[in-house]
């Protein structure tokens, strides 16, 4: 009972998680170039022409569905992400914007354009905060790319041990890469929206490659399992992630995923649609013995695409 009561303490402390307008300001807004009412004529036409984007690539879909590297399967993903973790760099102020360097952003009544890794900024705060609150032991990223979130994690945990698992292998050598260099980089030090704890983080994380429908860790082998814009990719085999998340995971599940339930506009269904991303809604996550106990989403989101912050019980 006493093991229970302090269970429902837990969950009830993560119901209550948010972030202040303030919190989520101080973390987005250094990363915004310009910004504009939502009703404003320009950021009508940005949405209008979003939309007609969206609507070719989801034609072209149902065309050529049947081409191969259309359809969005874990081959395809591997390619695509290992050309991509291959050239990226990590985020900074001071790098050129060109094209793939900035995003169309609403948030609260307003358009945004701000630079890449704006958005990841207000969720990793919420993830750091909840992070203290569950005061894991272990922690598990699934899809973890070239490391930004792991390493930013584990600079402002320096008592949680941290795993990355990745499909590709250009992510998983730039991980490391900077493990092998035993201290985070400086534009990871200075991106970070967390306190920046422990400079020599990357020394205390370990990395695998693998898919996340057949994970290489014993059951109940993490307190927390972890993924932030991964199962986006993963909607081909999300019964087997969702399984293997759970069997992983100790505690809790923590997905910052884009889900059906933060995307209902027109142009938000239409691009997933079009780019077969994620399609399980929050209320279907009980039916892989995941139990939400907090959804969150008051923070700035892609035009395009929404993000927020699902934590499920094991």
């Amino acid at each position: 009972m006493e093991k229970q009561d302090k269970g429902d303490v837990v969950d009830n402390a993560i119901k209550g998680l948010g972030l202040t307008p303030q919190e989520t300001a101080a973390a987005f807004e250094p990363w915004v170039i310009d910004r504009m009412p939502v009703d404003s004529p320009r950021w009508r036409g940005i949405v209008a022409r979003e939309f007609a984007k969206s609507r070719r690539r989801l034609l072209k879909r149902r065309l050529l569905g049947w081409w191969p590297g259309v359809k969005r399967t874990q081959d395809v993903v591997d390619q695509r992400y290992s050309h991509y973790w291959a050239r990226r760099i990590y985020p900074s102020l001071d790098a050129p914007c060109g094209k793939g360097d900035t995003s169309w952003i609403e948030w609260r009544h307003e358009g945004f354009v701000a630079r890449r890794g704006a958005i990841a900024r207000p969720l990793l705060t919420y993830v750091g905060k909840l992070f203290d609150i569950l005061n894991p032991a272990s922690v598990l990223e699934a899809g973890a790319g070239n490391g930004i979130n792991l390493f930013v994690l584990a600079s402002s945990f320096p008592g949680t041990r941290f795993t990355g698992l990745e499909l590709t292998a250009p992510g998983v050598a730039r991980m490391r890469q900077v493990i092998a260099e035993a201290m985070i980089p400086d534009a990871l030090a200075t991106y970070t929206p967390l306190s920046l704890r422990d400079r020599a983080a990357p020394g205390r994380v370990a990395v695998s490659q693998g898919s996340a429908a057949a994970m290489p860790y014993p059951d109940k082998h993490f307190d927390v399992a972890l993924t932030i814009t991964a199962l986006e990719q993963m909607n081909a085999i999300s019964a087997q992630a969702l399984a293997e998340l759970r069997r992983v995971a100790r505690r809790y599940v923590v997905m910052v995923e884009p889900f059906p339930d933060f995307n209902t506009t027109t142009l938000r269904t239409t691009y997933i649609r079009s780019k077969d991303y994620w399609s399980v809604p929050v209320a279907r996550l009980a039916s892989h013995g995941l139990r939400p106990v907090a959804v969150y989403d008051d923070v700035p989101h892609k035009l395009r695409l929404g993000v927020g912050i699902v934590v499920a019980a094991v």
